[in-house]
């Protein structure tokens, strides 16, 4: 074994009612982790070696009693995170009176760099006063909840049975948060947990990387960088990581010169000898790099040149794990499964092109991958193709993807491990799980029959066919419009992709989709009280459900649409209101007038509300766009309502106008324009006028216009005048 590496573990509680909580964790260890380093230690004096903490079934159900909720959480997380030795305040006072500037220099200064220079007791007594100050932080209800009290009862009472049975010498290497209250702990074993199933519970060692432990805000405490210290680890100059790290600079932006390097190796003893460390700190040579690398601002030209460098302070060392250790299951049917569809797995990024309609290799590849991205392994991500989940892109007939092998893919599968042995069983456990939480919360109808597509697309058609009757009741039961209308489309997507999805004996679907549309009808009626902030989803919703109608072989469907538009179209939001009058209008089912009619009366209103009119032929073009060009009775109603409102109302009503315009292409603008010209007995209208005309000379014109009128109304001649033009 070469670190680093991560001893990962899982375990799958099937206790209770409900759908088995699945909990894993991964425990990172580098070349010169204290606990990796005791083990080595105590094999190599011939001594007992023996783990004392709790087993990862037990932490999960001491967390679980102590209303913890990380144990549950999506994702694994790390053992190794140390965030409970920097808290407190004190920390803050301490940086200050040291002139440290954070928690992570105090420590390499007072531990890492001149602990060197104290006494073996003189650094322990330093290292348990931090340890304290920071379990003081801590209130009771907190170390609680994360379970500590239990974990270190159990560590004592595993401490006990070990003195009672040794008569030699006993060390305990435990972490610093414990160590400073194992001596007033009470020992006590918590509640034995069972393993329903022997695939309920693993372990595995895997390869890590330096670049993942660097993610972990430091390994340790105060140890960011973790190449760094693996380069004082391995007892090298640390003038030779400086000058390699100005070879490396050099590669990438050619730069620093090689003097420029001698000086940073300088620089970089003179600020230690100012500071008083014994040795050069992370913090000194990040300031000598700064101070020598960097030729101009530290926030222009200095990012790119500390990002390198903290790069390469990171790492990119990846661990060995010997086979003969044994991995999980999944990984090896990952490597199976990838070399039967003839990837190219390897660091080299590579192409693939599917031809999803003509090829059942393609997509049998193209449902491989899907289910790689259900279990969220970053392998692969996909550039191009139909999308059967939202319907985008359905034009198209290939996928175009891109693939990847990193360690992060080997971790990620070992985490996700979990779920399953196989990929495909790990893709259905992830499915039906998203599942059981899609039945909870809001749009319930929606997630799941987006989860039936994806069922299809990752090739789980089994499992499709189990969600299909649960997508049925939830659709009965929900009552989000928006959510059922949202099911409707889902559904409607998987019968028309059933070549490519291979949905073919599922004649149930229709059904479905039947079942979805008749239930939205009855609700329908809600999206004319949507409030403006959500009346453009209500638009699009109303016209989704009703383009669907037609795709219905139910008779009575038609019938029903045009009874829910007759009612929406006398709801309270102008948008939605006029959405349906545009669908009448658009079946035939209004004529102009009637149209023209609401138009006016909606345009009218701008004296109490100014984006009343706006709204409601912005939702009337976006159901029948050729209304505006096609029926006089449009441009008559615009031109007689906005011609009677004065300068005020009608500025104040303009921007939501031009707002319901922007529904119109181009071409059609300039149709509207026409006509509007002709009816108000002006020749064509130069749509680039205004670039014509600066906007100061706009303003003046305007300026001057209302100094005028303000002059016929006082002169009382305003209303001869618009008496002529009437």
């Amino acid at each position: 074994m070469s670190p680093p590496v991560a001893v990962f573990t899982t375990y799958t509680d099937r206790s209770g009612d409900g759908p088995p909580r699945r909990a894993a964790a991964y425990y990172p260890l580098c070349a010169y982790s204290p606990e990796l380093v005791a083990v080595q230690a105590g094999h190599a004096v011939g001594a007992q070696v023996r783990f004392i903490d709790l087993t990862w079934p037990e932490m999960v159900h001491t967390e679980r009693l102590s209303k913890q909720t990380a144990a549950d959480a999506d994702r694994p997380r790390s053992l190794q995170r140390e965030t409970s030795l920097r808290q407190g305040s004190w920390l803050v006072q301490a940086c200050r009176r040291a002139g440290a500037r954070d928690p992570d220099d105090l420590w390499d200064g007072w531990f890492e760099t001149d602990g060197r220079q104290r006494s073996t007791e003189d650094f322990f007594h330093g290292v348990l006063a931090w340890c304290t100050a920071c379990r003081l932080a801590h209130t009771p209800e907190e170390v609680i909840a994360e379970g500590n009290l239990v974990r270190e009862a159990g560590m004592r009472a595993e401490i006990e049975r070990v003195l009672a049975e040794v008569s030699g010498q006993v060390v305990v290497i435990t972490g610093g948060f414990h160590t400073v209250a194992l001596p007033q702990t009470v020992p006590a074993m918590p509640k034995p947990v069972t393993v329903a199933r022997e695939e309920d519970a693993g372990t595995w060692m895997m390869r890590y990387d330096f670049l993942q432990l660097d993610r972990l805000n430091g390994y340790a405490s105060g140890m960011p960088s973790p190449a760094f210290w693996q380069w004082r680890w391995d007892n090298q100059l640390i003038d030779d990581l400086m000058v390699s790290i100005a070879r490396d600079l050099r590669g990438h932006t050619g730069s620093p010169s090689v003097a420029d390097a001698a000086a940073a190796v300088a620089q970089l003893h003179r600020l230690a000898a100012f500071r008083g460390h014994d040795h050069p700190t992370r913090h000194d040579l990040l300031d000598a790099v700064t101070s020598c690398f960097i030729k101009g601002a530290r926030d222009i030209e200095g990012v790119a040149v500390l990002a390198q460098v903290r790069k390469i302070l990171a790492g990119d060392r990846v661990g060995i794990v010997p086979q003969a250790v044994g991995r999980p299951p999944l990984v090896l049917d990952f490597e199976r499964q990838t070399a039967a569809l003839r990837f190219k797995v390897g660091v080299e990024e590579q192409g693939l092109d599917l031809d999803l309609y003509r090829s059942a290799a393609h997509r049998e590849s193209s449902r491989f991958l899907h289910r790689i991205l259900l279990l969220e392994v970053p392998f692969a991500r996909k550039e191009a193709g139909p999308d059967f989940t939202t319907g985008g892109d359905l034009h198209r007939v290939r996928e175009i993807w891109r693939y990847q092998w990193h360690p992060g893919v080997e971790a990620r599968l070992v985490e996700q491990s979990r779920y399953g042995a196989t990929i495909v069983e790990a893709a259905t456990a992830r499915l039906l799980e998203l599942a059981e939480a899609a039945e909870n919360g809001e749009r319930r109808a929606d997630r799941a029959a987006r989860l039936v597509v994806e069922a299809c697309r990752c090739g789980l058609h089994a499992q499709a066919r189990v969600l299909l009757p649960r997508v049925e009741k939830l659709i009965a039961t929900d009552g989000d419009v928006s959510s059922v209308i949202g099911a409707a489309n889902s559904l409607h997507l998987l019968v028309t992709g059933r070549e490519p999805l291979e949905a073919h004996g599922m004649p149930e679907i229709e059904a479905g989709v039947l079942a979805a549309w008749t239930r939205a009808a009855y609700l329908i009626t809600d999206l004319a009280k949507a409030p403006p902030e959500a009346e453009d989803d209500a638009c699009q919703d109303l016209l989704s459900w009703s383009i669907l109608t037609d795709e219905l072989t139910e008779p009575t469907c038609p019938t029903l649409r045009r009874e829910r538009l007759v009612d929406i179209r006398q709801g309270a939001n102008p948008a939605v209101a006029g959405t349906a009058w545009g669908l009448l209008y658009d079946d035939g089912l209004a004529d102009g007038a009637a149209l023209g009619a609401q138009l006016a009366g909606h345009l009218g209103a701008a004296t109490t509300d100014p984006s009343v009119g706006g709204r409601f032929l912005r939702g009337v073009l976006r159901a029948a766009r050729s209304a505006c060009w096609s029926e006089p009775a449009i441009i008559d109603a615009v031109h007689q309502t906005l011609r009677l409102l004065d300068e005020q109302h009608f500025v104040a009503a303009l921007p939501h106008l031009r707002l319901a315009f922007a529904e119109l292409p181009p071409r059609a603008v300039d149709q509207v324009a026409k006509m509007a010209a002709a009816r108000a007995g002006l020749p064509a209208i130069d749509r680039h006028l205004g670039s014509r005309h600066a906007l100061a000379d706009v303003q003046i014109g305007r300026a001057a216009d209302l100094l005028v009128r303000h002059a016929l109304e006082r002169d009382g001649l305003i209303q001869i005048l618009e008496g002529s033009h009437a």
